[in-house]
């Protein structure tokens, strides 16, 4: 808007709190884009044109708005900038004199007429009512707006409405002043007066760096002296520091983020900067290549799928995978150099995900570990403690991990249900049996994050439920960190489980019930007013969620001088690099399952074999090993072909590969015929139909066994879930399970297959039948067979018919096994409660061909009616040389991990060690004792 004093300067006015008060009049003097700026009152001619400090750095050339003196109208548009090719997202109306929007009665009250805007999301067309009034959009000829079209790059210009307007209503309307961190607000305020001299022209120097970097918090002058930004006080100290000098507007706008929820906004006044929480990666980190610039593309190590680390049976890789991993968010983080984005590039991840694979159908089974209560708890506490850095020696939090999603989540849309509005019906006995003890161990690794789901649990959408969240996981188990919700799963709780009424209500209940943070709208700045102003909410509730959420930043350094935080030096080399290249290959070695091999086809003999036929869907597939999600950026991707084709060439004899993911014919003549099958078949909001392969996938296997001897012929399944083998176990007599093995799968896979390796995983899952989802129904929660609907148990625990057990699985070399040395037989009943035994089992590879092996501990309970079938307790893994022998020590119920492997639960969802309870504790799979089990007693 031009100055009437001078027209070659424009005014916008600055920083005023709605609760009263000037802020930020530390910045009285400042420049904008290079101009000289000051603060000045404004005039009486500028009446409404006060303007608010926006969420921060990192938002430049955000929208600005003038408004006339009869009413103060606003665009809404999500925190986005208006540079070339930004995106002008939906139009909110405002009731008249305020800025906050009206009760959906936009152009129905006369006072709001023509003030409701929106976009047509399929032609960008900007939808208003009869007429715009004073309120337009022009055509701006090196901008993509044409007449009232706005599309993506689209920009607002200062421009008078034709006919309309007097003296005192200018007729300006809209303004792409480029004014960073600038928005509107409802009061008089100062202005800001921009010189449009021209700055002069910055020293030649090097190439910029490709993020600016963006002020961070206990950087600002007026700041640095404030107690939250003392390192020598505690984290409890600080913040409750830092929150008690924010106003309650500045409070309410630090609960939303993520999809839907966007960017946080930052708080100027005391420094701190906007945020982006959302950042995601299970088996890698996902969505960095879109965070380059300037030619950058900032590749990721991308590990085998979650159910492939799980069958590697090694913890201590799992926990060097998310250290890697952990690494590598730091360096993405450090060179953006504290911007933000819609997705990505933050310090808070959103895993492990842990959920109980509690039907082979679910959709999102290859992400969450495994079916097994036990081995999910201890992969998540390596994960956490992996990726947040523990044990570095670091007094700081590496990298914020989550561990999701809480709680009984399992299903995406099945029998009529979607993971929206389903409410799982679980008994006491199966929460603390199945359910609840992987969080257990979780908490006991102290992650930063708990994600709640989207379900409700026995009636009560999670994320409001007080009982477990505030009751349990702080109560009983003594955690104080974040719960996020998921996106947006306290929205669910009105618009799907119709819990409560609205908005306000699923925020009181949500913060109350101690989701601490929405991913999503739902706790928007006026949904958190609404609900103190009604009594729903009271502020106390508001500064505990903040307090924790601001802990959590604490501790990740965001608060502390760079030069006091260690993890701020690592760079963009340790991306991709050769030591993660070399874990992603050996995870996806370890990970590799041998079914069967009856006719002992592998390893492949190099003096025998001349040519190998690849056939099959995925022979030539390297998307399959990103595991259902394609935003995961590995440099490069090996598939079944090339990994083959590689190792073939790399050998001294010549061997021919040939590959076709189409035509079976290629097989004819090969000496050995590799099938490639299997697929990505469940995926997130997608549950499996059945657990057999497509049809087509059978159709096109059933023809190339017809064509190939049975003996020549090796079936390698890439997949992540359970897959039913029916018809194919009796005729394929070597069957290998590849699950999703990331960027090195298809070079493992050929090592595997020419010996250069002997296999060791084992199985994350049971392997059912093809019937027995027609048994089941998806949505039913219990574990336990019903006899009297004739309804199977799920998983190993309940379930004694597999094609292939849980934790099955295969080598080159056979084994023996010995009790090196036990217990007492006879235990007090409280030292089983909450102490540890070791037990120790002499491994000896009895064949001639070196391999690791994942010895398993399970426990049972044999004369106990009603206790599960078996449970895994205990697992280690270690490389055995050819008739050599290694002492194995497993330690079982280790109270201070979170477990409680001698612990029966009741109907009432206790869980106790009776007196007279007799255990067999043995070492075997799901379903098999490898030998005789050690009988103990409790008393």
């Amino acid at each position: 808007m031009m100055n009437s004093a001078a027209t070659n300067r424009f005014v916008l006015a600055l920083v005023v709190g709605v609760f009263g008060g000037v802020r930020g009049t530390g910045y009285s003097s400042r420049s904008f884009q290079g101009y000289p700026a000051i603060l000045r009152p404004c005039d009486s001619t500028e009446w409404g044109q006060s303007w608010e400090l926006l969420g921060g750095w990192g938002h430049p050339n955000d929208l600005v708005q003038t408004i006339d003196n009869k009413s103060a109208n606003c665009l809404d548009v999500a925190d986005r900038s208006t540079a070339d090719g930004a995106a002008i997202r939906g139009w909110q109306c405002c009731c008249e004199g305020h800025q906050f929007p009206c009760d959906n009665n936009c152009g129905d009250n006369k006072a709001n007429a023509n003030q409701a805007y929106d976009i047509d999301s399929a032609s960008g067309t900007v939808l208003t009512a009869k007429t715009m009034g004073s309120k337009c959009l022009v055509p701006l000829q090196t901008r993509s707006v044409t007449g009232s079209a706005a599309v993506e790059g689209a920009h607002i210009v200062t421009q008078s409405c034709a006919g309309a307007g007097s003296a005192n209503n200018p007729r300006i309307v809209y303004v792409a002043a480029s004014i960073p961190h600038l928005r509107l607000s409802s009061n008089l305020s100062l202005c800001l007066e921009i010189s449009k001299t021209a700055p002069p022209a910055p020293p030649p120097g090097p190439p910029s760096d490709p993020y600016v970097p963006v002020p961070q918090a206990c950087t600002f002058e007026n700041t640095t002296s404030l107690p939250f930004c003392d390192p020598s006080l505690s984290v409890e100290t600080r913040v409750s520091d830092l929150v008690q000098r924010m106003t309650p507007s500045e409070k309410m706008s630090q609960f939303i983020c993520g999809i839907g929820g966007g960017v946080t906004p930052g708080i100027p006044r005391l420094g701190v900067p906007p945020y982006q929480y959302h950042s995601e990666g299970l088996h890698g980190l996902r969505t960095t290549c879109g965070l380059g610039r300037n030619g950058d593309t900032l590749y990721s190590t991308m590990f085998p799928q979650v159910t492939a680390m799980a069958a590697t049976g090694n913890l201590t890789l799992i926990h060097a995978m998310a250290s890697h991993m952990g690494d590598e968010a730091r360096a993405v983080n450090n060179y953006m150099k504290g911007n933000t984005v819609g997705k990505g590039g933050g310090l808070n991840y959103w895993g492990p995900t842990m959920n109980i694979g509690r039907d082979p159908r679910w959709g999102r089974f290859q992400e969450s570990v495994s079916e097994d209560p036990w081995l999910n708890g201890a992969y998540a506490a390596a994960f956490v403690r992996g990726f947040q850095g523990s044990g570095d020696g670091v007094s700081y939090v590496k990298t914020a991990a989550c561990c999701k999603h809480f709680f009984a989540y399992s299903l995406e849309n099945s029998d009529g249900y979607t993971r929206h509005n389903f409410n799982a019906n679980v008994s006491a006995q199966d929460m603390m049996e199945t359910y609840g003890p992987p969080f257990a161990m979780c908490v006991a690794a102290q992650p930063e994050q708990i994600m709640c789901s989207y379900n409700a649990v026995n009636g009560t959408p999670t994320c409001l439920d007080d009982t477990w969240q505030n009751g349990w996981l702080r109560g009983a188990l003594g955690w104080n960190g974040v719960i996020f919700s998921d996106c947006d799963a306290v929205g669910d709780a009105y618009t799907s489980h119709h819990f409560v009424k609205n908005g306000v209500e699923a925020t009181a209940y949500g913060i109350r019930g101690g989701c601490d943070m929405n991913c999503g709208k739902t706790y928007s700045s006026a949904n958190l007013a609404a609900g103190v102003a009604q009594g729903l909410l009271n502020v106390s509730a508001i500064d505990v969620a903040l307090r924790r959420v601001m802990a959590m930043r604490m501790r990740l350094g965001m608060f502390d001088n760079a030069t006091r935080v260690p993890y701020t030096t690592i760079g963009t080399d340790v991306l991709n690099n050769a030591v993660g290249q070399q874990l992603a290959l050996e995870a996806a070695r370890s990970s590799i399952v041998l079914l069967q091999n009856t006719r002992e086809l592998l390893p492949l003999s190099t003096s025998s074999v001349k040519t190998i036929a690849v056939v099959g869907p995925l022979a030539t597939d390297t998307a399959v090993f990103m595991g259902g999600k394609n935003d995961y950026c590995p440099q490069s991707v090996v598939s079944v072909c090339a990994g083959l084709q590689a190792r073939a060439q790399a050998s001294s004899l010549a061997i021919q590969v040939k590959c076709s993911s189409t035509d079976v014919g290629v097989a004819e003549g090969a000496d050995v015929v590799v099938a490639a099958f299997g697929g990505v078949f469940g995926h997130e909001a997608s549950d499996r139909k059945n657990i057999s392969l497509p049809q087509a996938q059978a159709t096109m296997l059933d023809t190339l066994i017809a064509k190939v001897t049975a003996e020549r012929l090796a079936l390698v399944l890439l997949n992540g879930d359970p897959v039913a083998l029916d018809a194919y176990k009796p005729v394929v007599p070597t069957i290998v399970e590849a699950l999703e093995g990331g960027q090195a799968g298809g070079t493992a896979l050929a090592e595997m297959l020419f010996g250069d390796f002997s296999p060791s995983g084992t199985l994350p899952f049971t392997i059912y039948p093809d019937a027995y989802v027609a048994q089941v129904a998806m949505s039913e929660m219990r574990m336990r067979a019903d006899p009297a609907t004739n309804t199977p148990g799920h998983t190993y625990r309940f379930y004694d018919q597999p094609l292939w057990p849980f934790g099955y699985g295969l080598t080159y070399t056979t084994w023996a096994y010995a009790w090196s040395k036990t217990p007492a037989a006879t235990q007090p009943a409280a030292a089983l409660r909450s102490g540890a035994l070791a037990f120790t089992v002499t491994l000896h590879n009895t064949g001639s061909v070196a391999s690791a092996r994942t010895v398993q501990l399970y426990v049972r309970a044999p004369e106990t009616l009603d206790a599960p079938r078996r449970w895994l307790g205990a697992m280690d893994k270690v490389y055995v040389a050819a008739g050599q022998r290694v002492d194995v020590q497993l330690t079982v119920g280790t109270r201070g991990d979170g477990a409680c492997s001698f612990c029966l639960v009741g109907t009432d969802g206790v869980a106790r060690v009776s007196p007279g309870t007799v255990y067999a504790v043995s070492i075997g799979d799901g379903q098999n004792d490898y030998l005789t089990p050690f009988n103990l007693t409790a008393h």
